[in-house]
C-alpha cells in the first residue's frame, strides 16, 4: 500500500511536468504576440485570467466528479491549443496577431491556461496536508516550467509558435492519461481504506476555529504570491523578450529547488508556544529546528525590492538576446530573482500543506482548491491594473509593504484556544 501510495503522487507530479512543458513553451513563445495595448503582456496576463478562469470551473464543476473530470481537462486544453495554432497560422503577420484576430487568441490561450490550472490545483490538493507530499506534486509543475520556458534556447533550436503549439496539444494529452491512471490508483487506494479510518472526532468549536485561520492562511498565500511572483512577472516586459524569458525560468528554477527542499527536510508551519503561553508566533520547522517565518518573508520580499530597484532604478543592462551574453549585473539580477522565488516558495508550501491540514481537522476538503482560485483572481486584477497604470518604483514598493505587513498580520501570532492542543 505504502508503494502505490507513492506511485500515485508520482504520476499527479509526471502528469503536472507533462502539462507545465507545454505551459512553459506557450508563455514563452507567446509574449508579444497578441498586439493589443490593453493587453501588454499577452501570455502572461492569459496565464493569470486563465488561472482566474480555473476558479469558475472548481466552483462550478460538482466536488464528488472532480476527480474523474480532471482528464477531459487536460484534454480541453490540448484542443484549445489546436485552435490557437488555427488562428496563429491563418492571421499571423510576422509572428504578431493584430484586431479581432488577436482578441480571439487571448480568449483561447486564457481558456487554455484555465483548463490547465484546473488540472493542476486538483493534483495539488490531493497532496496537502499529507507531510510535504505537495512538494512533489508542485516540482513536477516547475520543472516543467523551467524546461518548457529554456530547453529550446540551449539546444540550439528556434521552434516555432505554431510547432509549439502542437506539441503543447500532445503534452496535454499525455498529461490526461497519467491522470487517469493516478484516479484508478486513488479510487483502490479509498477503497482499500474505507473500514479503516475513522473520521476526525474534532469538536465544533475547534472545526469554526480551524475553518477561520484556513482563510486566514489563504489571504496570506496570496498576499505573498502578489508581493512576490505577481510583481516580478510584471518586470518582464521592461526587459528584452529574452531576458524575460531568463527571468521567468529563473523563478521557477528557486521555487523547484525550494520543493525539495522543503520535501527532504519535512517543512511545516507551526506556532511557537512558550510553556504557559496563551499565544504563539508562527515558525517553520526543518525537521525538529525552527526558523523564522517573519525573517523569511522579508528576506524574499527584500529580494524582490532588489529586482524592483535593479532593472526600473538602476537599469541594468537587460537587453540580453541569448544566454551567452549574460554579463555580471544581468546573473547577479537572475540570482536574486532565484532567492526570492526560493524562500517565497518555501514559505507557500508550507502554508498550504497547512491549509489542508487545517481543513482535515475542520472537516472542510477543497480550500485548497479555493486557495488557488483566489491566488489566481487576485493576481489577474493586480498584473492588470500595474499594466494599466505603468510600473514605479514608488508604487511597488508600496505594493511589497502592504503584503509584507498584512501577511504577519495573517500569521504571525495565534491564540492557544483556537488550536485542540491539551
Amino acid at each position: 500500500m505504502l508503494e502505490e501510495k507513492k506511485i500515485h503522487y508520482y504520476f499527479f507530479a509526471f502528469a503536472n511536468f507533462l502539462a507545465a512543458l507545454g505551459g512553459g513553451m506557450i508563455l514563452g513563445k507567446g509574449i508579444g504576440i497578441v498586439n493589443i495595448p490593453l493587453l501588454q503582456g499577452s501570455s502572461i496576463l492569459a496565464f493569470f485570467l486563465g488561472s482566474a478562469l480555473g476558479l469558475l470551473f472548481l466552483q462550478l464543476v460538482p466536488k464528488k466528479k472532480s476527480i474523474n473530470i480532471a482528464r477531459w481537462f487536460s484534454l480541453l486544453g490540448a484542443f484549445s491549443s489546436v485552435i490557437l495554432f488555427c488562428i496563429f497560422e491563418r492571421y499571423a503577420e510576422n509572428g504578431k496577431l493584430f484586431h479581432i484576430p488577436a482578441v480571439f487568441f487571448f480568449i483561447f490561450l486564457s481558456a487554455r491556461f484555465g483548463f490547465w490550472f484546473y488540472s493542476r490545483v486538483l493534483r495539488a490538493s490531493k497532496a496537502a496536508g499529507k507531510q510535504q507530499q505537495i512538494a512533489w506534486v508542485e516540482l513536477g509543475y516547475y520543472l516543467g516550467m523551467i524546461l518548457g520556458l529554456i530547453i529550446w534556447d540551449f539546444l540550439g533550436i528556434n521552434i516555432a509558435v505554431g510547432a509549439a503549439l502542437l506539441l503543447d496539444a500532445f503534452l496535454q494529452c499525455s498529461a490526461g492519461i497519467f491522470d487517469l491512471f493516478s484516479n484508478q490508483l486513488e479510487k483502490s487506494k479509498n477503497a482499500a481504506q474505507i473500514n479503516q479510518s475513522d473520521e476526525l472526532k474534532t469538536p465544533v468549536f475547534y472545526k469554526n476555529a480551524y475553518a477561520v485561520w484556513g482563510w486566514r492562511l489563504a489571504i496570506a498565500v496570496v498576499l505573498l504570491t502578489i508581493g512576490n511572483q505577481v510583481i516580478i512577472f510584471n518586470l518582464v516586459h521592461q526587459t528584452s523578450e529574452w531576458f524575460g524569458v531568463y527571468m521567468i525560468a529563473c523563478y521557477y528554477c528557486g521555487v523547484s529547488m525550494a520543493a525539495l527542499v522543503c520535501k527532504k527536510y519535512n517543512i511545516q508551519l507551526d506556532w511557537d508556544f512558550k510553556k504557559s503561553a496563551k499565544s504563539g508566533y508562527a515558525v517553520l520547522y526543518v525537521n525538529a529546528k525552527k526558523m523564522s517565518f517573519v525573517l523569511s518573508s522579508v528576506f524574499s520580499l527584500a529580494c524582490v525590492a532588489m529586482v524592483v530597484v535593479g532593472i526600473l532604478y538602476w537599469h541594468w543592462n537587460v537587453l540580453t538576446f541569448t544566454i551567452h551574453n549574460l554579463d555580471s549585473k544581468e546573473i547577479l539580477l537572475l540570482t536574486i530573482i532565484m532567492l526570492a522565488a526560493f524562500f517565497y516558495e518555501v514559505l507557500a508550501l508550507s502554508l498550504l500543506d497547512r491549509i489542508g491540514l487545517e481543513d482535515k481537522l475542520a472537516s472542510h476538503p477543497f480550500r485548497v482548491m479555493r486557495t488557488y482560485g483566489l491566488i489566481a483572481i487576485a493576481a489577474a486584477i493586480v498584473f492588470w491594473m500595474l499594466g494599466i497604470i505603468g510600473n514605479s518604483v514608488s508604487h511597488l514598493f508600496v505594493m511589497l509593504t502592504l503584503c509584507l505587513v498584512m501577511t504577519h498580520f495573517m500569521v504571525w501570532k495565534r491564540e492557544l484556544h483556537t488550536l485542540n492542543r491539551k
